[in-house]
């Protein structure tokens, strides 16, 4: 949504101040040109969203009672250059297309003929890229993620900013302006989701972990998992998508019971890919 972005220049002049400065993601629709250009198509990997995995993940976003037999991570991995990043750009535009659709209304009512594929409930997707498939030589560290996705969060469904943003934007831009530390950070985001008062189902989706800067010990990926296990303990409207190669800790973090694992090298035959009809997502029977 954030690509949508308002013109109030107060509004932009915030998120500015909340993105890292040189922060190195490229935009979803630049991605999305990467990963089906050339010889791809533009239904590449549509196949994980037919996967059993997706599909009981897919559940977190219907109503709770329905939630205690969903997993609410997905880790999607893989040896380098195995389509990781456009398995995970598929899933990103498809929750977009659902969020999309619960604002406009069709969402609202699962007991409509043909709307059970929609969400019962806001619904909203927290993407951040690490790729290196960009060509950006800089990569993204902890703190420029959790800044990127912060930023991401308070630009509200309705294109104005959460309250929340321009208060700390007022605290740290009073005569000398003060730098605002990771733990600060940290306690934004958190205060952000409080704010939702758990109305919103959050989704957060991070592809190539591995690829985030690692110069310290422990390594960002890690730190990222670790936050978001405790962001996930404090709230159980948050689900999280996230990809990597196969060394990275993610089960660490995330244990069987809360992880689907599923491997980039399952998808099927790319003429296979090509000639499946695009699923719906539909809720799964309790």
């Amino acid at each position: 949504m954030e690509d949508k972005l308002t013109l109030d220049k107060a509004i932009a002049e915030i998120l500015n101040w909340i993105k890292q400065d040189g922060d190195p993601e490229k935009s979803l629709k630049e991605i999305g040109n990467k990963v089906t250009s050339k010889e791809r198509y533009q239904n590449c990997a549509q196949w994980i969203l037919s996967r059993p995995e997706f599909q009981d993940w897919s559940k977190g976003w219907y109503p709770l009672e329905d939630r205690r037999a969903s997993k609410r991570v997905i880790w999607i991995n893989g040896p380098y250059g195995t389509g990781k990043t456009t398995i995970v750009y598929r899933v990103v535009s498809e929750l977009q297309s659902l969020s999309e659709h619960y604002l406009q209304g069709e969402g609202a009512n699962n007991e409509i003929p043909g709307n059970e594929g929609h969400p019962s409930r806001p619904m909203r997707v927290v993407p951040y890229f690490c790729t290196a498939l960009t060509g950006e030589s800089k990569r993204a560290d902890y703190q420029t993620i959790i800044r990127a996705l912060s930023r991401k969060i308070s630009l509200l469904p309705d294109f104005t900013l959460a309250q929340r943003a321009e208060a700390l934007h007022s605290q740290n831009n009073r005569g000398l302006q003060e730098l605002v530390g990771i733990l600060a950070w940290e306690e934004f985001l958190r205060g952000l989701l409080r704010d939702d008062k758990g109305t919103t189902d959050f989704v957060f989706v991070i592809d190539a972990l591995d690829e985030c800067d690692s110069s310290e010990e422990p390594v960002d990926s890690e730190k990222l998992l670790d936050f978001m296990r405790g962001l996930m303990g404090e709230f159980p409207n948050v689900q999280m998508l996230c990809s990597s190669r196969q060394h990275v800790p993610v089960q660490k973090y995330f244990g069987d019971e809360i992880l689907y694992k599923v491997g980039a090298l399952a998808a099927p035959a790319e003429g296979e890919i090509i000639k499946r009809p695009s699923p719906n997502l539909k809720k799964a029977p309790p």
